[in-house]
């Protein structure tokens, strides 16, 4: 199905929204550019989102959730993609601009809690005072499969977040590679724990028979390891930047990530240089 235009839709000339049953009640998407496409999988909840293309030829692919609401605050710039994939939990608004031709890649079965931003761009120029160098590069950011990241945290450009990581509440990372199933906290912040996974039951209600059972776990379903032939997130990142259009991303987005479901995919290691570096660091405090 193809929405020409609707209640919720604002400007939707020369742009598309694709998606067989996506219900956009209470959502509001405003097109300021053209040649923009909202793609979505069968199974998508916009419900209270707000969704801003700001510029022309971006991309914002949505995988199916059948189990939760998406709930996204999203401004969209020129020539900019967002990937959601599938099944992940948002327990406020997910908040993000994506900018200066970047990209945002969040995998499967997330969790997100309240007020989590996460930006590709610094909103202004710095540069280097004796050579005029400019040295806020904008970076696109990689949020692996079911990620845990807490209320408040703030991830920004250059960010890669490697699957089963934790990010703790107020946490700020800014260029970081996160090691897959790893706490980070603090800011900035650091590795403080790492050989760990989660599990998304939440202990609010539990009884004191469900807290002693809760003890002890031997899944391992989300433990991480370095796949035999993952994607290559670095050239995805290129080949999105230098698409010439919204459907030439949905075509990298399609045959990129979506058809390589593997487990390990998103899988992300330190090297033995920077994990001295953290050990320094937890040394140091």
């Amino acid at each position: 199905m193809i929405i020409e235009n609707g209640a919720n839709v604002l400007k939707p000339k020369n742009n598309t929204i694709i998606g067989d049953d996506l219900k956009i009640d209470d959502c509001n998407i405003e097109f300021r550019g053209s040649g923009n496409i909202l793609f979505a999988e069968p199974g998508v909840d916009l419900a209270d989102s707000n969704i801003n293309f700001f510029g022309d030829n971006a991309l914002l692919y949505l995988s199916e959730n059948r189990k939760h609401q998406y709930k996204l605050k999203l401004d969209l710039w020129r020539e900019t993609t967002a990937f959601f994939g599938k099944d992940n939990y948002f327990n406020g608004v997910f908040s993000a601009i994506v900018s200066e031709r970047q990209n945002l890649i969040v995998g499967d079965g997330g969790a997100f809690s309240f007020g989590i931003w996460l930006r590709t761009a610094d909103p202004h120029l710095i540069y280097d005072a004796a050579t005029g160098e400019r040295t806020n590069i904008s970076k696109s950011i990689l949020i692996g499969d079911h990620v845990w990241i807490g209320q408040n945290a703030l991830i920004l450009k250059g960010c890669r977040i490697g699957s089963g990581s934790v990010i703790s509440a107020a946490a700020v990372l800014a260029g970081k590679r996160v090691k897959s199933n790893s706490i980070y906290a603090g800011n900035p912040a650091k590795m403080i724990k790492d050989n760990v996974f989660f599990v998304d039951r939440s202990v609010h209600n539990y009884t004191k028979k469900k807290t002693e059972r809760s003890m002890h776990s031997d899944l391992q379903d989300f433990v991480y390891h370095e796949p035999a032939d993952g994607p290559d997130v670095t050239r995805i990142f290129k080949d999105l930047t230098k698409a010439a259009d919204a459907n030439e991303r949905l075509s990298i987005i399609s045959e990129q990530i979506v058809a390589c479901p593997d487990k390990n995919r998103f899988f992300i290691r330190i090297q033995e240089k920077e994990e001295k570096k953290t050990s320094f660091f937890k040394r140091s405090r």
